[in-house]
């Protein structure tokens, strides 16, 4: 399956998201897309070649999202991502990121998101333990924080953000 879709990308509220993707098989066995949306979980009927699936009444904030598709026996790679909706009054922060267990001595490269439909600035805190490792200003976007030198034993890193009328979010993970 091909998937045309800027998952990278805040969408407004009040619009269906549009994911077109593109279907290509040798079977002749039905294709379902298994689909879960925060807990919500269906599954789509699809055919080869174009379709899209379009995401319809979704709130502000920030909607876990993982599919994949069978045909008989077949099954492809599950596609996750976070789907987030944005209007001018909220601030979020997100990541694709979920913590766990790392290999001592391996950079983590953490991706984060900072949302909100606004060109202002945004002070963020990049936190290791309850300390301050590093601050910057950042737009609305993606970024990645590296981390190449953590010592052995379980952390909590902290993503925050806060807007200068104040708003605030944050993202934790726990790794060891």
């Amino acid at each position: 399956a091909t998937v045309d879709f800027d998952d990278t990308a805040d969408y407004p509220f009040g619009e269906d998201v549009r994911m077109p993707f593109t279907i290509e098989t040798a079977s002749t066995e039905p294709i379902v897309m298994h689909l879960t949306v925060g807990s919500n979980i269906t599954q789509v009927a699809c055919q080869k070649g174009y379709n899209e699936y379009l995401f319809k009444n979704l709130g502000v904030g920030i909607h876990k999202v993982s599919f994949y598709f069978t045909s008989g026996k077949y099954k492809t790679k599950t596609y996750n991502f976070n789907l987030v909706i944005v209007n001018s009054e909220n601030l979020y922060v997100s990541s694709t990121f979920e913590g766990g267990e790392f290999e001592f001595g391996v950079p983590l490269s953490i991706d984060y998101r900072v949302s909100k439909m606004s060109t202002e600035l945004f002070d963020v805190n990049l936190i290791i333990d309850g300390s301050v490792s590093k601050s910057l200003q950042v737009t609305a976007g993606t970024y990645y924080w590296t981390i190449s030198s953590l010592s052995l034993g379980e952390h909590t890193l902290k993503i925050e953000a806060s807007s200068i009328s104040g708003e605030y979010s944050s993202v934790e993970f726990s790794v060891t």
